[in-house]
C-alpha cells in the first residue's frame, strides 16, 4: 500500500515497446524518413501525449482537493493550463503527421483517442453481491490498439468514471484481471512498492531516478499508485478469485466513493 509519497507530477518518459498490438507495427519508417523525420516520430507524440493526459488529471484532482479545502491558488490552475496547452501542441504534431501516413495507422491513433475519450466501452463495470463496484479489463494481451502498457491510460480514464457514480457502499474496489502474459507484473509491483516505502521512511518529496526501476513501465506505475493514494485509495495484488489456479495477476484498487 502506498501511503504519503509525497509525489509531485513532474517529468518522465514513457516509453512504449514494440510489442503485438503497437501501431508502431503500422508507422512507414520510409516514408517518415523521407520527410526528415525519426521512424518512430508519431509514436513518440502519442507516448508524449499520454504522459500530458496523466499530468492533466493529476493536476486537476489536486486543484479541486484544494478548492474543497479553500487553498486553491492561481498557480495551481496556471499548472494545469500549462498542462493542456502541451497536450494541444502534441496533438498538433500529431494531425500534422496524419497525411504522411496510411490510413490504417490513423485510424490506430484515432482509435486510442476514443479510448481516453471514452466513447469506446473497452471494459465492463458490474456491482457484486457485496455492493462492491467491480472492473474487469478484456482479457486481451493489449486493450488498448497503439499501446501495450494500456493500464495507464485505462485507470485515468475510470477515475474520471468511478466517482460519478452513486453507491451504497462507501468504496469502490475494482478489479483488474490481466492476460496469462503479464503473470511477470507482479514481481514490478513489488519492486514499485519498495521504492514507495523508501520515499514514505524518508519523509520527503521523492521523484525517483529511471535507475530504481528496470524499466520505463515501472516508474509509470509508480506515478499511477501515487495518484491513487492521492485520491485516498490504494492498490494491491492478489490472485484472481474467479481463476483458481490461473497465472494471472489481479490488481485490485480500492477508492472511497466519496472522495
Amino acid at each position: 500500500m502506498i501511503r504519503k509519497t509525497g509525489l509531485i507530477f513532474g517529468k518522465k518518459s514513457h516509453q512504449i515497446e514494440d510489442v503485438p498490438g503497437n501501431f508502431v507495427k503500422h508507422e512507414d519508417p520510409e516514408i517518415l524518413q523521407h520527410h526528415g523525420l525519426p521512424p518512430d516520430a508519431l509514436h513518440q507524440i502519442v507516448a508524449d501525449f499520454g504522459d500530458m493526459l496523466t499530468l492533466i488529471s493529476g493536476y486537476t484532482e489536486i486543484a479541486l482537493k484544494k478548492m474543497r479545502s479553500g487553498h486553491l491558488t492561481e498557480e495551481d490552475m496556471r499548472q494545469i493550463l500549462k498542462a493542456v496547452q502541451r497536450g494541444e501542441a502534441q496533438i498538433g504534431q500529431a494531425l500534422a503527421l496524419f497525411p504522411l501516413m496510411s490510413q490504417d495507422n490513423a485510424e490506430t491513433v484515432i482509435d486510442l483517442t476514443d479510448c481516453l475519450r471514452g466513447k469506446k466501452q473497452i471494459f465492463r463495470l458490474r456491482c457484486g453481491a457485496d455492493r462492491r463496484l467491480k472492473f474487469e479489463l478484456p482479457v486481451v494481451s493489449c486493450p488498448v490498439r497503439g499501446c501495450p502498457d494500456a493500464f495507464e491510460y485505462i485507470v485515468m480514464q475510470l477515475l474520471q468514471k468511478i466517482f460519478s457514480v452513486s453507491r451504497k457502499s462507501q468504496e469502490a474496489v475494482i478489479s483488474l484481471f490481466t492476460h496469462e502474459k503479464s503473470a511477470g507484473l507482479p514481481g514490478r509491483v513489488v519492486l514499485v512498492l519498495r521504492a514507495a516505502e523508501v520515499a514514505e521512511r524518508n519523509d520527503a518529496d521523492f521523484h525517483p531516478p529511471a535507475s530504481a526501476f528496470s524499466s520505463e513501465c515501472d516508474l509509470s506505475l509508480y506515478f499511477i499508485y501515487s495518484f491513487i493514494e492521492r485520491m485516498g485509495g490504494f492498490m494491491t495484488v492478489f490472485p484472481d478469485p474467479e481463476k483458481q489456479g490461473a497465472a494471472a495477476p489481479c490488481y485490485k484498487i480500492i477508492l472511497p466513493l466519496s472522495a
